[in-house]
């Protein structure tokens, strides 16, 4: 017998004998806020493509009733209480979106499948996310889809860690990682396995039932498949998967804190930052962030978690000393390309959804000429316009008119 189906047949052994235990004791039972299904089905967006059952998000937003509200709330009540899914309950629409229009249409890795689900099945699962909310707290290294947490967390715990680091004169690793279709490829038996003591056991049963009855088919173009048995990953788009793809994960963090990887900032130990699937390491020491990518290599193969070695990089901060370049030495045209790709696309950000009136547009002007002048050693005085031209440079209304254009054009 193979080693994964050794394993396979342990998982399974694991999940059967905790569901006889649920099966056995009295679970306490949930009881769903009332104002909670109301305020969910108020936050319904507009103008969502519909699931399996064509009930668009609007029939429910503006049809209803204290009556519909008591009848979806004792429908998921029942639904999460007794573990039963109904029929057709769990069917999601598929619909493949390009990543890339540059790239082959064909080449599977361009593609990302977008799973839409009922809008009462979506309102199950935000139900199931408030009670996982109120057991788990998660890793305190998972900024993604956390509550009172967002990608600017991420990035702030990252500067702070590498510029504190640096300030003592040390050398800061940086490891960022991709998990390749995450979502997509999940392991259930691995999720539920890891599930167990993280969740309440009658909220693990509900949702072990609702991925034993997944069903799918995919609709593009106007062509409709048939639909079919899903047996691998939790659903791209959907409001649960990742919260799931979270509590999945964070056995990493223990795993690399566990061996004192990480940089140290006085009783903290930061060696690393998660959002959703994107994953960096950090380390000051070379041994330690190889050692940490080791980890990182055991637990994916562990979880049946490929990490993308194309979109994998390593940076290093304050390791290598003084190159031996100085402004004075810089050529012109290294600065202008220098300002061109890394200071201009992040001081335009943005602006080709913005109306910018004239008042604006000059004071971004006068931004970008004063950083220009300072890059140059040259002084306040000197104008903007005639220094843009001088350096083979568009001036900031033509840079802002190409960018309108441009974003125009991808709408078409």
């Amino acid at each position: 017998m193979e080693q994964n189906e050794i394993n396979d047949s342990k998982l399974d052994q694991a999940i059967a004998k905790f569901e006889s235990e649920i099966e056995k004791k009295n679970e306490e039972k949930i009881v769903i806020d009332r104002n909670d299904i109301k305020k969910l089905i108020a936050m319904l967006p507009n103008g969502k493509s519909s699931g399996f059952s064509e009930a668009s998000n609007e029939m429910f937003k503006y049809g209803t009733s204290n009556t519909l509200i008591h009848l979806i709330s004792a429908l998921i009540e029942k639904i999460i209480n007794s573990g039963i899914i109904p029929s057709f309950f769990n069917v999601g629409k598929i619909s493949p979106i390009i990543k890339d229009p540059n790239k082959s249409k064909s080449d599977y890795n361009n593609v990302r499948p977008i799973t839409v689900s009922d809008t009462l099945t979506n309102i199950y699962k935000k139900i199931v996310l408030i009670e996982l909310d109120k057991t788990h707290c998660g890793s305190p290294n998972q900024f993604g889809f956390a509550n009172k947490s967002s990608c600017n967390h991420a990035v702030f715990a990252l500067k702070e860690t590498i510029l504190n680091t640096i300030k003592k004169n040390k050398a800061v690793y940086a490891v960022a990682i991709d998990a390749s279709k995450a979502f997509d490829k999940i392991n259930r038996k691995n999720l539920f396995h890891t599930l167990i003591g993280k969740i309440k056991p009658i909220i693990w049963r509900s949702l072990k039932n609702y991925y034993r009855c997944s069903m799918a088919y995919i609709e593009k173009e106007g062509e409709i498949s048939e639909i079919f048995k899903t047996t691998i990953g939790v659903k791209q788009g959907g409001p649960l998967s990742p919260k799931l793809f979270a509590i999945y994960i964070e056995e990493l963090v223990e795993l690399v804190e566990k061996e004192n990887l990480g940089i140290k900032i006085q009783d903290l130990q930061i060696g690393i930052i998660l959002y959703a699937d994107d994953i960096i390491i950090l380390s000051d020491d070379e041994k330690k962030i190889q050692r940490a990518l080791e980890i990182c290599e055991e637990f994916g193969s562990k979880k049946e978690i490929k990490f993308n070695p194309d979109k994998t990089q390593l940076i290093s901060l304050n390791a290598i000393g003084v190159l031996g370049i100085n402004d004075k030495n810089l050529k012109t045209k290294i600065k202008v390309q220098l300002y061109k790709t890394y200071c201009r696309p992040i001081l335009s950000y943005g602006c080709e959804a913005l109306k910018i009136n004239q008042i604006d547009q000059r004071k971004l002007k006068t931004i970008e000429g004063t950083i220009i002048k300072r890059i140059m050693g040259l002084g306040k005085r000197a104008k903007t316009t005639k220094l843009l031209h001088a350096l083979e440079m568009e001036t900031t209304e033509i840079m802002l008119l190409k960018g309108k254009l441009n974003f125009v054009k991808r709408l078409m």
